[in-house]
């Protein structure tokens, strides 16, 4: 895993002059106004991910590339297109300046930003494409400065983008030492700014002139100062004489209730300013003790999110039907825009041995797009039979319909019940994954065989992969467009594992295909060298792993990198001993945001059976603590990452310290903004 750095190809620990294979969407698309004729003019801005993280050093250039694809631009030819840059979109800071660096004087300077444009099967857009646009940024203590915010596209650059998949080129150049996150860019569809005096007219009967304001194409309007004695004017009364006198139009229908099955959504609770400046907290379950008398303590634990952040699923003993018959068992809630929704009702059941107990659901994750939450179940939710065995469900969110995916029965053993076993869902919902064994063992010492097992939402079989030792999963992750996973495992599945660590290993779906990434071997250390806790970008060119791998670190404490698919290093996002307590010995799974700029993690104090949840920025290099918790997998994250979520287990931790934000001191759904 040795990789030779390089400044040029911009992406540290890649020795490419240019960096391909980044699969980008466009994340975010504006309207304005509404139709994608070839008159209107649209806005589509697309994230670079890890294509737009730059290294440079005063005088030699540096350049990545990345493919662009789905991206949906008008469906005629426009009479203009831009290339457009904001300098928000844009954050210098000093180079090397990682974690326990002592940071250097701020970045001072000025730099290019050239942008090339070809075909999406070219295979070098740097010497190819055609010519975008520079654009020269001055910096001031870090602070960039664009000379203009967009460049006109010319015709073989405009060719290339309207096909919707293209290969862009961007190259840096600057005059300091320094590191460059360039976000996102956008394309511009007949940007009035680009057309000037032929910007297309709007519609609305006016001459569209900014120095006509009245829009009658008359001289401007005189004012009288008299507002009480004009006549209406159509914007309230307000008598400005700006407006022609047209009724305002009656405001919408109000919106439609809620489905009938969903509780009306609380009154949101205000929120928390944490003690960080630019953390807001919000408790969103806020709920009360179920019974005092008892004892009973409300739980609320392990939430995921969806990428939008309009879909959480969660567990909680909060009945919120009043079917439990006093049974407070972990029931699967999925919020829907603040609304919620009791996925499952269990209660003690009886199974074919005639052992009474109380069901377990575990595991709820939400698909990315919010259309799917998937859970492990030993309840027997659909009346198939099968007590006391555990299953996997699927719930669709929009029309909420519960489909059982696994089959097995009592004497066909079970799904691995933890969360590091538990079922993983791709971005759109299709792909499900999850961990079963084939028998179950009376005794101790008995074979196990272990299989990863794959299905749509529907339950129809996608992958089936047997491995005969019982395999160990200290954990594993599958890949938004649910094509790859990760795994952890000590045993041979490819047949190069013979000294028996814990290495980290690709699989690709369905075809069930093993290859192994880290080569760790029992003489290549002075320290017994591990990978843990995998999780995985998008399509699976990016993996953020726990690891004290000597190719990685210098020591035996963990890391946190970023790895690429072959496992080479990207970048250090955190490190144990540094950037958290020795005490938190438990590493929690990463989760990666589709555009690769951001990684969500936990730890847990092994001393208090809490966790510290952090939030980590890959190109600006830095880490933000958001907050201290309890039973979270990992603090799930959405898809823009400026929002985490956790579980606060009490008042005597942070973020709800005080009695008036948790006076029952129970266990919340919190989410965690970061204000940047």
């Amino acid at each position: 895993m040795a990789t030779n750095l390089t400044r040029r190809g911009g992406l540290i620990g890649l020795a490419t002059a240019s960096v391909t294979g980044f699969l980008l969407t466009a994340c975010q698309v504006t309207l304005s106004p509404g139709t994608l004729g070839n008159s209107e003019p649209i806005t589509i801005s697309v994230g670079l991910g890890p294509s737009g993280v730059f290294n440079v050093t005063v005088g030699t250039p540096v350049s990545n590339s990345a493919r662009i694809t789905n991206l949906a631009p008008p469906s005629s030819q426009p009479q203009v297109a831009t290339l457009r840059l904001s300098a928000s979109d844009i954050q210098v800071t000093p180079l090397d300046s990682g974690q326990g660096i002592e940071a250097p004087q701020p970045v001072t300077g000025t730099f290019a930003l050239r942008f090339r444009i070809a075909g999406a099967d070219a295979a070098d857009p740097c010497e190819s494409g055609a010519a975008g646009g520079t654009f020269t940024v001055t910096v001031e203590n870090n602070e960039p400065e664009l000379d203009t915010t967009f460049h006109v596209l010319p015709d073989a650059a405009l060719a290339s983008v309207m096909t919707g998949a293209f290969t862009l080129c961007v190259e840096v150049e600057g005059n300091f030492n320094g590191t460059i996150v360039l976000s996102q860019i956008a394309f511009g569809f007949n940007d009035p700014d680009a057309l000037g005096d032929e910007a297309p007219d709007d519609g609305d009967g006016d001459s569209d002139d900014p120095a006509d304001p009245d829009g009658d194409d008359g001289p401007p309007p005189v004012d009288d100062g008299g507002d009480v004695n004009d006549p209406p004017d159509g914007d309230g009364g307000d008598g400005d004489d700006q407006d022609p006198p047209v009724d305002d139009p009656p405001p919408d229908d109000p919106p439609d209730d809620p489905p009938p099955d969903d509780p009306p959504p609380d009154d949101p609770p205000p929120p928390d300013e944490g003690p960080d400046n630019g953390l807001v907290y919000t408790n969103l379950t806020g709920d009360t003790d179920q019974d005092p008398d008892k004892g009973t303590d409300t739980y609320n634990e392990y939430g995921t999110v969806s990428g939008d952040g309009t879909v959480i699923a969660y567990l909680s003993n909060v009945d919120l039907t009043g079917e439990s018959d006093g049974v407070p068992n972990a029931e699967v809630v999925v919020m829907v825009g603040g609304a919620k929704r009791q996925v499952t009702q269990t209660t003690s059941i009886t199974n074919t041995s005639d052992n009474t107990y109380d069901v377990t659901n575990y595991s709820p994750f939400v698909s990315g797009d919010g259309s799917v939450v998937v859970f492990g179940s030993d309840g027997d939710l659909l009346d198939t039979g099968a007590t006391g065995t555990e299953q996997i469900y699927a719930y669709d969110v929009g029309g909420g319909a519960l489909t059982q995916l696994s089959g097995l029965d009592t004497l066909a053993g079970g799904i691995t019940k933890d969360t590091a076993g538990g079922p993983r869902v791709s971005a759109d919902g299709r792909v499900v994954v999850w961990i079963e064994n084939d028998a179950e063992c009376p005794t101790f010492g008995c074979a196990v065989e272990t299989r990863l097992r794959a299905t749509d939402a529907q339950g129809n079989p996608q992958m089936s992969v047997v491995f005969a030792d019982e395999l160990s999963f200290s954990d594993y992750a599958l890949s938004a467009d649910g094509a790859t996973i990760a795994f952890i495992s000590n045993r041979n599945p490819v047949g190069s594992n013979p000294d028996g660590r814990n290495q980290l290993f690709l699989m690709s779906v369905p075809s069930g295909a093993v290859t192994q990434v880290s080569t760790l071997s029992a003489g290549g250390s002075t320290w017994s060298a591990s990978y843990q806790a995998p999780g995985l970008g998008r399509d699976g060119a990016l993996i953020a792993v726990w690891t004290n791998d000597p190719a990685v670190t210098d020591s035996e404490d963990y890391v946190l990198a970023l790895l690429g698919a072959s496992g080479g290093l990207q970048s250090i996002l955190a490190r144990q001993r540094v950037d958290f307590p020795a005490g938190d010995d438990a590493l929690g799974r990463p989760r990666i945001t589709p555009d690769g700029r951001f990684v969500s993690f936990s730890t847990r104090w092994s001393f208090a059976y809490t966790q510290r949840n952090f939030r980590a920025n890959v190109g600006a290099g830095t880490l933000k603590d958001v907050g201290i918790g309890a039973r979270t997998v990992s603090p799930t994250i959405t898809d823009d990452g400026t929002t985490l979520i956790i579980a606060g287990t009490g008042f005597e931790f942070y973020p709800d310290q005080t009695d008036d934000k948790n006076p029952d001191g129970n266990s919340e759904i919190w989410s965690v903004r970061v204000e940047e």
